[in-house]
Formats: structure tokens, C-alpha cells, sequence
């Protein structure tokens, strides 16, 4: 009916939210929860149970009766806006990608944390095989580089307890002959 009141959409947090998060959508009237994709929710709220980036966007709900109802009033929408829980990682290889046989080597796998407490597991990979299990080391080390140590490394980046993950692109590594070839005498 015309003087039926306005629905008001609020939502839960209020603040920032992530990936993973739990997002609550509540409105009084007991309306549906529309999105633009037309997700809907029924009874007191709209809930996503866990974030992805993928549910940013507008939410609003109509006050009416019935699937097909053309809806009196909307309620102003509420913009939801998903903040990755970290960056995509970068792999860096100190000394460089190069290097002589029996030099020492680090791998070093960089990642952004936007939400504070997180905490993350790194895995490394050569050539798709894995060198290292998840640990909390954002640093894999080669202490005296082999001829075998040639190839192709990526890290992975889970965050803890969310089945987020993140991998790196791949980065080269060569390990060349030993000094004493550049000596040898004719």
C-alpha cells in the first residue's frame, strides 16, 4: 500500500570486509534481498556466508508480496565491497637467476596482507613437483646451488583455516658449471 514505510537495508560488519568474511544483510518489513544478479534471501536477512571478490556490488531490498510482485517501495542500496585477504605472491630468486654451481640461493616469496592477523602458509614448487610443504617461511633457501636445482620455481600462498589460496608466476633459475671450468688450461 502507498503509506507503507520505507524498508531501511543495513548490514553487518559495518567496516570493511574481506575475503571470507561472513557479510549479513538485515532489513525491517520483511522483504527479499535483491542483488543484481538477482540472488534473493527469505525471512530476516540475506546472509554470505563467506566472502569472495566476486560478491561486490549493490544490494537492495523491496517491500512487497508474492515472487512477481512489483515492489511500492525500495530501500536505498548498500554497497558491498570485498577487499582481497592478500596480494597475488611474487617470487623473487637472490642472487639472481643465474647462478654458479655451489652458490647459495633464496628464494623469496612476497605477499601483501590487507587484513590484520592474518596469517599465511607458504609452499614452494620446481617444475610443478613440490620442494617445500606449507610453513610459515616466506623464505626457501638453497644453501650450495647443484646442476639439479635448474628450473622453474612458483610459491603458493594459503591463508590459515580459509582454503584461500594464491600461487605466484613462475620464475627461472639456472645453475651453471663450476668456476674452475672458466681456468682450465688447453
Amino acid at each position: 500500500s502507498e503509506g507503507r514505510p520505507k524498508p531501511v537495508l543495513t548490514r553487518e560488519p559495518a567496516g570493511e570486509i574481506f575475503e571470507g568474511d561472513t557479510v549479513t544483510l538485515s532489513y525491517r518489513q520483511g522483504a527479499p534481498v535483491y542483488q543484481t544478479d538477482s540472488s534473493s534471501g527469505t525471512g530476516a536477512g540475506y546472509t554470505i556466508s563467506a566472502a569472495a571478490l566476486s560478491h561486490s556490488g549493490e544490494y537492495w531490498c523491496g517491500a512487497g508480496r508474492g515472487r512477481n510482485t512489483s515492489y511500492s517501495q525500495y530501500s536505498d542500496p548498500i554497497w558491498v565491497n570485498v577487499t582481497e585477504l592478500f596480494s597475488t605472491p611474487t617470487l623473487t630468486v637472490l642472487p639472481g637467476a643465474s647462478v654458479w654451481k655451489g652458490e647459495a640461493v633464496a628464494l623469496q616469496c612476497g605477499a601483501h596482507i590487507n587484513k590484520q592477523g592474518t596469517q599465511l602458509q607458504y609452499r614452494y614448487s620446481k617444475d610443478n613437483a613440490t620442494v617445500r610443504g606449507a610453513g610459515s617461511q616466506d623464505q626457501h633457501s638453497i644453501p650450495a646451488a647443484g646442476l639439479r636445482d635448474t628450473g622453474r620455481y612458483q610459491c603458493e600462498v594459503e591463508a590459515a583455516g580459509t582454503g584461500l589460496k594464491e600461487r605466484s608466476a613462475s620464475v627461472s633459475l639456472t645453475v651453471r658449471g663450476e668456476f674452475s671450468l672458466l681456468f682450465k688450461r688447453s
